[in-house]
């Protein structure tokens, strides 16, 4: 998962000290931190041939959907191994909105949620905002925007043991 916005910017100022000593609480603490006064952004998001913008606070390019417990998901669409990118735009502004995000990822509603969008590109994605915002690349700190994701097909490779028969 690659993310610009709220996310990158709680990740990116949480310390390892605090991850070690308090664990997701560092970064549940440091988000409330993040979002008190945070702003949204203007997103530009191209995806193929289709260009468009946004207002909002996060901007995230996936490939796995689960949030941490795999029962919890941006989205249910997300595949790891469907050969496409899905996008996620969260649209909030209030504590409300951020709640009733929680909820619809918590009861399995999202695609009912509006202030989420998904979006699915086949080849490739591009982010940029209006600031100087971090990017997060699986938890840790990759650059700043503009960020390109782009599908390449077959390029995974997973390594499983071979069945045992005890």
């Amino acid at each position: 998962n690659v993310s610009v916005g709220l996310s990158s910017l709680m990740m990116k100022n949480t310390r390892a000290e605090d991850k070690q000593q308090f664990g997701r609480l560092a970064y549940l603490w440091n988000g409330f931190k993040k979002w008190v006064g945070f702003q949204p952004h203007t997103f530009e998001i191209v995806m193929d041939d289709r260009t468009f913008y946004r207002r909002a606070a996060e901007g995230m390019i996936a490939n796995n959907g689960a949030i941490g417990d795999p029962s919890l998901r941006w989205s249910p669409d997300v595949e790891l191994d469907d050969g496409r990118i899905d996008v996620c735009v969260v649209r909030a502004k209030t504590i409300l909105d951020y709640l009733k995000i929680a909820w619809s990822v918590v009861t399995g509603q999202q695609r009912r949620e509006p202030h989420m969008e998904n979006f699915i590109a086949e080849d490739h994605v591009i982010v940029n905002t209006d600031s100087d915002l971090p990017v997060q690349g699986d938890g840790d700190d990759i650059g700043r925007p503009p960020v390109l994701v782009q599908v390449v097909p077959g390029a995974g490779r997973i390594v499983v043991p071979v069945a045992r028969e005890d």
